[in-house]
């Protein structure tokens, strides 16, 4: 999987389901599952963690490693950084989305709803009944945490999500893809609702760091 593949498929995806002001139909507001679920996310204003991702292929295999931090503030902005085996950067600021690869010296700046594609983009745009239309949601206890689970009824590139709460704190989120793939995102270090600065949810590029520019269709670099 391309870090390209990588950041749309699993940070944008993610970070939506956290970010949404959830409103629900009528037929998912009946469940006790979306109900819970839509509180807890609700409630969550700002996030700061520490995550590690893996990704295992149809046999159970590790294939990917990945390790980070990232910052979530409502409405619209985010901030995903992969520090491990590479760095990269995924900003938002609600207006235009950022991908820094330090490696590349390179950066892309979209318009940020341009950017995103299909469930992703309307969940961000403020259309949460997309998440009604797209999932079914159940919920169940494990040992340790209140599991919710996603699972697909159209075609949004993956077959289900799992969203795992412990001590109502995001722990964990696990995504299933058509193909077999498993990713785990593990979260530690998770604050809830403390200020978070405007500031971080801008780049500070090096000199000499080329931008292609793609806002309002343009292509500059």
């Amino acid at each position: 999987m391309s870090k390209e593949n990588f950041m749309y498929r699993y940070v944008l995806l993610c970070v939506c389901l956290m970010m949404a002001p959830w409103v629900w139909s009528n037929d998912a507001a009946s469940t006790q599952a979306a109900r819970t679920l839509k509180q807890r996310l609700d409630s969550v204003r700002t996030l700061t963690a520490r995550f590690t991702e893996v990704v295992f292929d149809e046999r159970g295999n590790e294939i990917e490693r990945r390790q980070g931090e990232m910052m979530i503030k409502k409405p619209g902005k985010f901030r995903w950084v992969v520090r491990a085996p590479y760095t990269q950067y995924v900003v938002a600021d609600g207006q235009y989305l950022w991908q820094y690869d330090p490696d590349l010296e390179q950066a892309t700046v979209r318009n940020q709803r341009e950017a995103m594609s299909g469930t992703a983009a309307e969940i961000l745009a403020g259309n949460t009944a997309t998440l009604t239309r797209d999932f079914t949601i159940s919920s169940h206890r494990d040992e340790e945490a209140t599991v919710y689970v996603l699972h697909a009824r159209a075609d949004t590139g993956f077959e289900r999500i799992e969203l795992y709460f412990r001590n109502d704190t995001l722990s964990k989120m696990v995504l299933f893809d058509p193909l077999g793939q498993k990713t785990f995102i593990e979260l530690t270090s998770v604050v809830m609702n403390e200020p978070v600065a405007d500031s971080l949810f801008f780049l500070s590029l090096p000199e000499g760091t080329e931008i292609v520019d793609s806002r309002d269709g343009r292509q500059a670099s």
